[in-house]
């Protein structure tokens, strides 16, 4: 199935429900406005969206689940707003999306302040070329998870740049973590092992904060 230029809004519970097993390509569509995700990706669902705006939506812009796989090439995920423990942006549990040039800005978290990209629960999502910018959390927040980014920028993000928590390996080549707050560009936590290649992390409120953490730089 196929579904090019259209715009979804006013969803009560959702704009976009991809079904188990499905994989629709989603083009050119404006997804804004919903309540709950912008667009929800069930259990293995590998949906394709292309050059898509995904904002404004509540509960999140994108929600992988469970053994989903999503792919997202030049779109942008911006103005989502997170309540409890869901983040902003694009939420990821157990799943493995791919985001190539993308754009994730402006989003909000909830209480767990995660605005930009949340992997949770063994999540190895996969970023190239993509911007995570202006968030009002952490711009990518890790827990026991392992996203691989490369030619990103982190920037701008009112939490720190990059959050790893306990049991994350994050993997960042050739990024910039460019003038984030919370506790600085990368806060490696206990128990994480984040590697980091070839990457630029300068103006952030610290560079690297490391608390029983072994990051490779």
């Amino acid at each position: 199935a196929t579904l090019s230029r259209v715009t979804v809004t006013g969803g009560v519970s959702g704009g976009i429900v991809v079904s188990p097993g499905e994989s629709p390509s989603i083009e050119e569509c404006t997804i804004d406005g919903n309540s709950g995700p912008g667009v929800r990706c069930c259990e293995g669902a590998s949906p394709s969206l292309k050059a898509c705006t995904i904002a404004r939506n509540s509960s999140g812009g994108v929600h992988c689940a469970e053994g989903s796989s999503p792919s997202l090439t030049s779109c942008t995920i911006a103005g989502n707003s997170g309540d409890f423990d869901v983040g902003g942006g694009v939420n990821c549990i157990r799943s493995s999306p791919t985001l190539t040039s993308c754009t994730i800005s402006r989003n909000s978290g909830g209480p767990r302040l995660v605005a930009g990209l949340y992997c949770l629960e063994g999540s190895s999502p996969s970023l190239t070329a993509c911007t995570i910018s202006e968030n009002s959390g952490s711009g990518v927040s890790c827990d026991g998870s392992s996203p691989s980014l490369t030619e990103c920028t982190i920037s701008g993000n009112q939490g720190s740049g990059v959050f790893c928590g306990k049991s994350s390996s994050p993997r960042l080549a050739d990024c910039t973590i460019l003038a984030n707050g919370g506790l600085g560009g990368v806060h490696c936590d206990e128990g994480s092992s984040p590697t980091l290649t070839d990457c630029r992390i300068s103006e952030n409120w610290f560079g690297v904060w490391c608390a029983g953490s072994s990051p490779i730089l």
